[in-house]
């Protein structure tokens, strides 16, 4: 039940630093990250002048975020896979084809944006 909870505080911690990492080399991000700034724009109704403001603002805290968090990205992947590693050993062959298919469905929510 440990390594369990392990798993998905990893899972959680994963999808937020996907999330914090993304870079705008996902197609979907990009989408993501122009409706969130549509629907700001709508919800404060702000003016043509405001919103290429408030994207300048974004763009430049999303730039400042991914060079701070450029160098951890590696060692973060690499945490990752070598806990899926340990937690593979543990298993029984139909429990790591179920972890897999756990793992294939956190990839998809992530690359959804469903908890955002």
């Amino acid at each position: 039940m440990f390594l369990l909870g392990a798993l998905l505080t990893g899972g959680v911690l994963g999808f937020s630093a996907n999330r914090v990492f993304a870079d705008g080399r996902s197609l979907k991000a990009s989408d993501q990250q122009r409706a969130m700034r549509k629907l700001l724009g709508d919800r404060l109704d702000l003016t043509p002048a405001q919103r290429e403001r408030v994207d300048s603002i974004l763009d430049d805290r999303h730039r400042q975020v991914s060079d701070v968090l450029k160098p951890v990205r590696p060692k973060m992947d690499s945490i990752r896979l070598n806990a899926r590693a340990q937690i593979r050993r543990i298993l029984t062959p139909a429990q790591d084809v179920e972890f897999e298919a756990v793992i294939k469905e956190m990839q998809a929510d992530s690359s959804k944006g469903n908890r955002r």
